[in-house]
């Protein structure tokens, strides 16, 4: 069971899988976990957190290579049973 403030995230756990992206044609990603770890850049808070506070209402997305892409164009691939995630508008 989720608690309230997991409930997002535990609504897209089945599909993690399923979730893939690229950018400019080139393929960022195929699956997706929900943890962003790495040093916070606010002293104090999760990483995770930290971005949030930062770049509100972003897609926020941390490749495992660790690269920092800074902000580009992407294109999601999700199940259509998803919502679009925060920052993201659907098209089709």
């Amino acid at each position: 069971m989720c608690s309230r403030e997991e409930t997002k995230a535990c609504a897209t756990r089945p599909f993690i899988g399923q979730v893939s992206a690229t950018s400019n044609g080139q393929p960022l990603f195929n699956g997706i976990s929900d943890i962003i770890g790495g040093q916070s850049p606010i002293p104090g808070m999760s990483a995770g957190n930290a971005l949030m506070t930062l770049y509100p209402g972003d897609l926020l997305i941390e490749l495992p290579s660790g690269s920092d892409l800074g902000v580009v164009p992407i294109e999601l691939t999700i199940p259509a049973t998803m919502n679009c995630p925060s920052g993201t508008t659907e098209v089709q």
